[in-house]
């Protein structure tokens, strides 16, 4: 294979694939079970490689595929929204991108808004700038959003910690 799409394939691999990890613990704990959070993910992966341009290439490449997986998790919940009342599929417990389910539960308690700006800011490393671009909101409500939602686990942490040493 060569020409135009064996070498966007070479470039995709090289320059979007290894972000593969940071998509995929975004969609983790956007997600409500494993099977949600591979779908959102291959979703995203399926819909950059179609849209793959080299100017995503670099520094922006992170943030360009968290816009595109926010779209995804957009969509679902719409989607979820309108299925809501016809539905009675069963959900498994939220997942959370590390392996102690009960301190990821914080996370998982939080307000959405909340949730996904700290996902792209503390997981995904990304700046307030690039993540009030993605989320599509002011600077501003970054902060705030950020703010609240760590006030919110600082709390739950401090309730864990004090259950597990009555415990």
């Amino acid at each position: 294979m060569s020409g135009p799409s064996a070498e966007k394939r070479r470039l995709f691999e090289l320059e979007v694939l290894p972000e593969l990890d940071v998509v995929f613990t975004a969609a983790s704990s956007l997600a409500h079970n494993a099977d949600q959070a591979s779908d959102f993910c291959e979703k995203t992966m399926v819909r950059a490689y179609q849209s793959f341009d080299p100017s995503v290439i670099g520094p922006g490449c992170r943030a360009w595929l968290l816009t595109i997986l926010n779209g995804v998790v957009r969509e679902a919940k719409a989607g979820a929204i309108g299925a809501a009342g016809s539905s009675t599929s069963r959900q498994s417990a939220p997942l959370g991108p590390g392996k102690n389910q009960e301190i990821d539960l914080p996370l998982q308690g939080l307000p959405d808004d909340s949730k996904a700006a700290l996902i792209l800011v503390d997981i995904g490393r990304m700046s307030y700038r690039e993540a009030a671009k993605v989320l599509e909101v002011p600077i501003e409500t970054i902060r705030t959003r950020i703010s609240n939602g760590r006030a919110l686990i600082r709390n739950a942490l401090a309730a864990l910690g004090r259950r597990l040493d009555r415990a």
